[in-house]
């Protein structure tokens, strides 16, 4: 579970007194006054989850975005109930009831992030706990807007007329690999995927998926994948841009708690290009079993 911690500003005598669970963690001098005199009142500018302009005018670059829970706050000693009200009107400002570790993907919209795979491997572990059974998990999309790779769940075994849920890999519209397990049932599960000049591989919690092609169909599909890692890509988490239907087998979102690693290394969505403001990055509330 998340732990909650008490934090409050104070004005003291041309500072002001930050503290972490009563305890003064920082000070900060203030040169001017902080209220402004308009028309006989006195008024104060305050920002809450963020700052009002742009990060390349800080003095110290730091990430403003709160990504969290604020709860029982006081502001301006109750005077001023403005934030409490539009946030009571907004249900996408509110708390989780409860909430972990991990980032909370609606079902809808992305995270992208620029990434490189210049030396033509591509390894990528991700720990999942979907809500629904179909959803895109990770896609590289070049500029054209093709899919040379997808990792996504599906529901549908489309050959064999099946209905079953599968984890698939997939290049460009061809799965080249698939394994069928029932993910949605509240509890995280662990899919990696390993690919290189000779080599694929998908495994989903240390089971090993199977291959849908031949060798030289697989040589093939890995040779389409090879050349558009040289070309442009951006690696989008969680869905897809608009692209064609056709594209890739899965266009749908991904709904569900989600940490994603490339190469050992935990991707931060708040260091993405983009990120659906509906995406949460660090916190996820438990997910309800899908169909």
């Amino acid at each position: 579970m998340v732990l909650l911690l008490q934090i409050s500003v104070e004005e003291l005598e041309r500072s002001l007194v930050v503290k972490v669970n009563r305890d003064a963690v920082m000070k900060i001098a203030v040169s001017g006054d902080l209220f402004t005199l308009d028309k006989g009142l006195y008024q104060l500018n305050l920002t809450v989850g963020g700052i009002p302009f742009k990060t390349k005018d800080l003095i110290v670059p730091i990430n403003p975005r709160l990504d969290g829970c604020l709860r029982a706050w006081n502001w301006l000693n109750g005077e001023d109930s403005t934030i409490q009200e539009t946030i009571k009107m907004n249900e996408r400002m509110q708390c989780f009831s409860v909430a972990g570790r991990g980032s909370f993907y609606p079902g809808r919209g992305f995270a992208i992030f620029n990434l490189t795979y210049s030396d033509w491997k591509i390894e990528v572990n991700a720990v999942i706990q979907p809500a629904t059974d179909t959803g895109v998990m990770l896609a590289l999309v070049t500029e054209e807007a093709s899919v040379p790779l997808s990792l996504s769940l599906i529901d549908y075994h489309s050959t064999k007329k099946l209905k079953q849920q599968f984890v698939i890999l997939a290049v460009e519209d061809t799965v080249v690999s698939r394994l069928a397990l029932n993910l949605c049932d509240k509890k995280e599960h662990s899919v990696d995927i390993l690919l290189k000049k000779d080599q694929l591989s998908l495994r989903v919690d240390g089971m090993e998926g199977e291959r849908e092609l031949s060798t030289s169909e697989l040589e093939d599909s890995l040779s389409i994948l090879e050349s558009s890692l040289q070309s442009a890509v951006k690696t989008y988490v969680g869905g897809l841009p608009d692209v064609n239907v056709t594209a890739t087998p899965v266009t749908a979102s991904y709904h569900g708690c989600m940490t994603v690693k490339l190469r050992s290394k935990a991707l931060d969505l708040d260091e993405a290009l983009y990120k659906h403001s509906d995406i949460t990055s660090h916190s996820c509330p438990p997910v309800e079993a899908g169909p």
